[in-house]
């Protein structure tokens, strides 16, 4: 091995400029920044979760207002089948029903049908589209549910749409004020 004795001639060097400004950071400021990369990352994956579990609630809401709908037609037309002696076909067309509203509720979908419920109970579930009214209702009522309102885990995923029942009285009654 050889060692020099003598140190370099600092004279021979020239200085030159840099030509972009360095910046050197401290390794606490170059992890608060690592840190906040991170804390940025794990929002924006979850709000993508939300994001795509909110789209599979939604999807599997309008399956369970198919499902009910079919359950409806079903109910419909179990007089026809009875009558062409396709009652195994309607046994089994009811069990598949049953297994997709079992499969529904693995899924913690709640499907609520509220026909006779008071609009006062229901007035912020469902959409009303018509009114009908009748002796027969007391109140106002469900009095159809052409879509049942659907719950994933207490909230609301899907709001009913119905049609309401009043007595006739009620359109002979004046519309009261506050100041009256």
């Amino acid at each position: 091995m050889s060692f020099s004795v003598s140190f370099p001639d600092w004279s021979v060097f020239s200085e030159r400029e840099v030509p972009y400004e360095v910046e050197l950071l401290s390794p606490a400021s170059e992890t608060a920044a690592a840190l906040q990369q991170c804390v940025s990352d794990v929002r924006t994956a979850r709000e993508e979760t939300e994001d795509v579990r909110s789209s599979g609630l939604s999807k599997l809401a309008s399956q369970a207002v198919l499902v009910v709908q079919f359950e409806k037609a079903l109910a419909f037309y179990e007089p026809d089948f009875q009558k062409a002696a396709l009652i195994k076909v309607y046994r089994h067309l009811r069990v598949l029903k049953d297994q997709m509203l079992d499969a529904l509720k693995a899924a913690e979908l709640e499907i609520i049908v509220p026909v006779g419920s008071p609009f006062d109970e229901v007035a912020d579930l469902v959409h009303v589209h018509g009114w009908r009214y009748d002796e027969r209702y007391q109140a106002e009522i469900v009095a159809e549910v052409l879509e049942p309102l659907v719950r994933h885990r207490g909230r609301i995923v899907h709001l009913g749409r119905v049609i309401m029942g009043a007595p006739i009285q009620s359109i002979d009654q004046p519309i009261q004020t506050q100041s009256e």
